[in-house]
C-alpha cells in the first residue's frame, strides 16, 4: 500500500493516526475470506529529515482454524537509511502468538502472519501489534501501533 505524503500528512493532521487503538470490535472477513481490512496508520519520523508510514490491520480469518494479520510499511519520504517492521498477532492483554521481522534494510515491504489455532472452541481477542524503526545518519526513531482489537472463534 503506497501513500502520498499529502494523505499522510492529513491523516496526522486530522489526529486519526495520533494514537494506539482500544478495545473495539472491528469487521471481520468471512470463514473462507481474506484478513479483515481495517487499517491503523502512524507514521514515525526523525524531525523533518526521514519519515515511514506504517500499518497495522486488524486480525481476521484466513480459513478455518487459521486467523492472518498483517503490518506494512507504506510511503517513506524523506526516506530513512534503514527501516525495520516487527509485526506480531497478539492474544489478549499481551501474548504474542505469532511474529515476523522484515530486519534493518530498505523501506519496504510488509509482514503477513498466519496462526493456526490452538483452541478452536472458546472466543478469544486478537490484535496486531506494529513496530517500526528508522534510522537516518545515525539517529534512530520508533513507534508502536496497535490495530482494533476482535473478539473470534479460532475454529
Amino acid at each position: 500500500m503506497k501513500l502520498s505524503l499529502a494523505v499522510v500528512a492529513t491523516i496526522s493532521a486530522l489526529g486519526l493516526a495520533a494514537s494506539p487503538a482500544t478495545a473495539q470490535p472491528g469487521p471481520m472477513a468471512g470463514a473462507a475470506g481474506g484478513a479483515a481490512a481495517t487499517v491503523k496508520l502512524k507514521d514515525v519520523k526523525i524531525n523533518d529529515f526521514a519519515s515511514c508510514a506504517f500499518t497495522a490491520d486488524t486480525p481476521g480469518y484466513l480459513t478455518s482454524g487459521k486467523i492472518a494479520a498483517s503490518g506494512k510499511i507504506g510511503a517513506c519520504g524523506p526516506v530513512p537509511d534503514k527501516c525495520r517492521l516487527q509485526t506480531a498477532i497478539m492474544l489478549g492483554p499481551v501474548s504474542t502468538i505469532a511474529h515476523k521481522d522484515t530486519g534493518w534494510g530498505q523501506c519496504k515491504g510488509n509482514n503477513k502472519l498466519v496462526y493456526n489455532c490452538a483452541d478452536k472452541v472458546h472466543k478469544r481477542t486478537f490484535y496486531t501489534e506494529s513496530v517500526m524503526q528508522i534510522e537516518w545518519r545515525g539517529q534512530y526513531a520508533s513507534k508502536i501501533l496497535h490495530s482494533p482489537s476482535v473478539e473470534l472463534y479460532c475454529g
